[in-house]
């Protein structure tokens, strides 16, 4: 792993111009409202880390371990959080639109208040994780207690939702969405 740095390192490096943190150390680091927008974040190690508030929508954060971040109300949308460990996040009012969280550990993360619109959780691990009925689903629908979340996760489920059948482009940084 590399050399821990703390967060007022990165953001002034990412002001220079620097975008490529790639299997950054970045424990327990206050990136409270950073502007991070198209970073490669790949494979950080992000544990018990601010992000609240934080604009990272285009990050690439693939097989990144935000175990016990706190991501409220940051900005993900279109960010790649695929494979990345997101056990117990706060993830509260966050923007994950068209983010590809594919294989990603959601267990016991709050999603209440999150919006996850056209965003694709196939093989996400949701084990423990809470909503509430104002959270928005990947298809566009609130989630409410009944919801079978297993339609958006199992692939061979037989009321299977992703993204990609229904014109979404996941993964893009693009602030709109709309089907193509």
């Amino acid at each position: 792993m590399n050399e821990h740095m703390y967060g007022h390192e990165v953001k002034r490096r990412y002001e220079e111009g620097e975008r490529d943190f790639q299997n950054a150390n970045l424990g327990s680091a206050n990136l409270l409202g950073a502007d991070l927008r198209e970073a490669n974040l790949r494979g950080a190690y992000l544990v018990e880390a601010n992000l609240s508030r934080a604009y990272l929508s285009g990050v690439n954060l693939k097989g990144a371990d935000l175990s016990e971040a706190d991501l409220w109300s940051a900005g993900l949308s279109g960010a790649d959080l695929s494979e990345a460990n997101l056990e117990k996040a706060n993830l509260c009012r966050a923007a994950l639109s068209a983010a590809n969280l594919r294989g990603a550990i959601l267990s016991e993360a709050d999603l209440s208040l999150a919006d996850l619109q056209a965003a694709d959780l196939q093989g996400a691990n949701l084990q423990g994780a809470r909503f509430n009925e104002d959270t928005i689903l990947p298809d566009g629908t609130k989630w409410t207690p009944g919801t079978d979340m297993a339609r958006f996760t199992d692939s061979t489920h037989a009321e299977f939702w992703s993204p990609y059948a229904h014109g979404f482009r996941v993964g893009i940084s693009s602030t709109s969405n709309k089907p193509f």
